[in-house]
């Protein structure tokens, strides 16, 4: 997957003078490919008023197959969100990538489970 870094340079080179940022909503997936060459990793965590059991959107468990409880392996507490950036940080520096990218978070709240 090559989009991602192929749009990092695009926009480099239309704007050098900016850092590229990109936002993910999901805990691990394509972690690696989504984030080659951003300067700011943003993870939008939604830790706030979920059930992360339950899909009421989707009327459906949430798993590792079904459901979209607005946070991967999140249990709905604050923490979430601190947990979160501790867990891209982490892989950020399992790929060598630990002081070349800043990982920022965008709380919010989600859909109808409040």
């Amino acid at each position: 997957m090559s989009a991602p870094s192929t749009a990092a340079s695009q926009i480099r080179a239309l704007d050098p003078y900016h850092p590229v940022s990109l936002v993910l909503n999901c805990q691990d997936y394509h972690f690696e490919s989504y984030t080659a060459g951003t300067d700011i990793i943003l993870q939008d965590t939604y830790a706030f008023g979920i059930n992360a059991t339950w899909s009421v959107v989707w009327n459906t468990p949430c798993n590792e197959t079904y459901g979209d409880c607005g946070c991967d392996n999140c249990v709905g507490e604050l923490e979430d969100i601190s947990n979160r950036l501790d867990d891209c940080e982490e892989r950020l520096a399992w790929l060598g990538r630990g002081l070349e990218s800043a990982v920022w978070t965008v709380p919010q709240a989600f859909g109808k489970e409040a």
